[in-house]
C-alpha cells in the first residue's frame, strides 16, 4: 500500500501536469493582442476617438484606471460629445471614490444622449452610496423607463425592497434578474430569502436549490 509521502509526490506530480495543460489550452494573449491592435489603430490615426475608448476599456480590464482615465480623457477631447465616454469615465472615477467627478460625467452623458439608461444607473449607484437612496430609485426606474433589460437597475432595486421589507415588490424584480439570466445564482438566492420572509417555504428552497446548483450556497 502507497504510503503518505509517495502518495502526496504523486499528487503534487498530477497538479503541476494538470496546471500546465491547463495553461496550454487556455489563450492568454488574446487580449494583450487586442490591445496591440488598437495601439495600432491610434498611431495611425490619432484622432479616432473610438481608439481610445477602446484602448480605455483594455485598461479597465487591466485594472490600470489611470491609464483609464486617461484614455477616455482623450476620447472626450476629440470628441466632447461623446456621451458613451462621459458614462464610462464616471464609473472609473466612481471606482476611485472620487463621486463628485462621477456624478459630473454621468450627468454630461445624460445631458449628450437622454436616452443612456447605463448613465441613470450608474448614477443611482453612487446617489445609494451616498445614502440619497430616493434619488436613487428614481435614476433606476428612470433607466428601465429607458431599457426594459437594465439587469442592473432591477438588481438594485429588489435588493432595495428586499431591505425596506417589501417582499412582494423584490420578488417582481428578482423574476426579471432570472429572466434576463436564467443562471443567475444570486438571483435565485436572494428571492429565495424572500419567499421565505412572506413563510412561502417551499418556493424557498426550490430556490436556494438552484441557488446552489448555479453556484451560491450564501
Amino acid at each position: 500500500m502507497m504510503n503518505l509521502k509517495v502518495f502526496l509526490r504523486v499528487l503534487a506530480v498530477i497538479i503541476v501536469i494538470a496546471a500546465v495543460f491547463l495553461l496550454s489550452i487556455i489563450d492568454f494573449r488574446e487580449p494583450f493582442d487586442d490591445l496591440k491592435e488598437i495601439n495600432y489603430q491610434i498611431e495611425e490615426n490619432p484622432n479616432d476617438y473610438e481608439s481610445y475608448k477602446k484602448r480605455g476599456d483594455y485598461y479597465w480590464y487591466l485594472g490600470q484606471y489611470g491609464l483609464v482615465i486617461q484614455d477616455y480623457n482623450k476620447a472626450i477631447e476629440l470628441n466632447p460629445n461623446y456621451a458613451e465616454a462621459y458614462d464610462s469615465r464616471g464609473k472609473a472615477y466612481k471606482h476611485l471614490g472620487q463621486y463628485d467627478q462621477a456624478i459630473q460625467d454621468f450627468n454630461k452623458a445624460i445631458e449628450l444622449n437622454p436616452n443612456c439608461d447605463s448613465a441613470y444607473s450608474n448614477r443611482g449607484n453612487i446617489y445609494y452610496e451616498l445614502g440619497q437612496k430616493e434619488r436613487a430609485i428614481q435614476d433606476y426606474n428612470k433607466a428601465i423607463e429607458l431599457n426594459p433589460n437594465n439587469y442592473e437597475a432591477h438588481k438594485n432595486l429588489g435588493d432595495y425592497y428586499y431591505e425596506l421589507g417589501q417582499y412582494d415588490r423584490a420578488i417582481q424584480y428578482y423574476n426579471k434578474i432570472i429572466e434576463l439570466n436564467p443562471n443567475d445564482s444570486e438571483a435565485y438566492n436572494n428571492r429565495g430569502k424572500s419567499y421565505q420572509e412572506l413563510g412561502d417555504i417551499k418556493s424557498a428552497n426550490e430556490d436556494f436549490e438552484r441557488a446552489k446548483y448555479f453556484g451560491s450556497e450564501d
